[in-house]
């Protein structure tokens, strides 16, 4: 879904790959994983993996 936006939209990479908007997406993210979970305090600070990384179709976290 993001590839897709970013193709259609390509002047939206800088916003998306900005280290703020990563670092509100991955506090946001961890929030609601962790209400939906009920599973508390073990996801990282900040995102273990830089933009280029999660965007690559290649990535695949161990």
């Amino acid at each position: 879904m993001i590839m897709r936006r970013l193709n259609n939209t390509p002047s939206l990479k800088p916003e998306l790959a900005n280290a703020e908007f990563w670092l509100e997406s991955w506090a946001d993210a961890a929030r609601i994983a962790e209400n939906e979970t009920g599973i508390l305090n073990v996801f990282p600070e900040a995102c273990p993996w830089d933009f280029d990384q999660v965007m690559s179709p290649e990535f695949w976290p161990e």
